[in-house]
């Protein structure tokens, strides 16, 4: 596992799943959810359900090759967390096995879900601990019909960190605010060999969308705006796929 979730460091067992239960089940469009087997990567659902003009946002910077059921053994964040959310804010219902052998439902299909004990609550984020999730409930959203990408050059962490206060305080409702500090920007730039500011003391680098155009231009405008008050040196915008990826690429590595 990227972030080492799969190491058993007390002993156990590891038990691989991708290999045999990968298999996306359905993709209900009345209902915007999709039921999928735990070892679905996230970003083969991702561009399933984007062919369909739906949505599912929780986007780790593994998501090139972690599962859904790794994504919700430990709660995954992802750079969309800022407006949308993480892994938690998307499990409708969950099928498990227990150590025993028992099998257990928890939650439902219908996003009012509110009788009863949080069992699925208690399984997102236990790490394998509680049971073996065998099937996921996923709820998805509309695919937004915009988005650009942002990227803020600051002198100081400081300096960037009062534009993030400052630009939500004032409206803006991002996608996505990743932040990159200085050492991080050079070893980026040594190991990667990537074009980036440099002498930054700090990134801001992100995400907003919209189904306006107006409404793109509205949150741009808005953080950039924000961050000038508090010192951002540049602000670039990227409406192009390509040129968004070059942005994300720095952050996701």
């Amino acid at each position: 596992g990227f972030t080492g979730g799969a190491l058993p460091a007390n002993g156990g067992i590891i038990l691989a799943l991708e290999k045999h239960m990968n298999k996306i089940i359905e993709i209900d469009l009345q209902n915007m959810l999709a039921v999928v087997q735990p070892g679905v990567i996230n970003m083969d659902l991702q561009k399933h359900v984007e062919a369909l003009g739906l949505f599912y946002p929780p986007d780790p910077a593994s998501e090139l090759y972690s599962t859904l059921g790794g994504n919700v053994s430990e709660n995954a964040g992802g750079m969309r967390a800022a407006k949308y959310g993480i892994t938690k804010d998307y499990v409708m219902a969950l099928r498990a096995v227990r150590p025993n052998g028992d099998i257990i439902r928890a939650g439902k299909r219908t996003i009012k879900d509110v009788a009863g004990y949080n069992v699925a609550g208690i399984l997102i984020a236990s790490e394998g601990t509680l049971a073996v999730i065998t099937e996921i409930t996923l709820k998805l959203l509309p695919l937004p019909k915009y988005a650009s990408s942002y990227m803020a050059v600051f002198p100081s962490v400081e300096n960037a960190m009062n534009a993030v206060f400052k630009s939500l305080s004032s409206g803006a409702n991002p996608v996505a605010m990743e932040f990159i500090d200085s050492l991080a920007v050079k070893a980026i730039k040594q190991k990667l060999g990537v074009e980036l500011p440099e002498n930054a003391g700090a990134l801001l680098i992100g995400d907003v969308d919209g189904n306006v155009p107006e409404e793109v231009a509205f949150q741009l405008n808005t953080l950039e705006k924000s961050f000038k008050e508090n010192g951002c040196n540049s602000f670039e915008v990227a409406t192009e796929k390509e040129e968004r990826e070059k942005i994300w690429y720095a952050r996701r590595n």
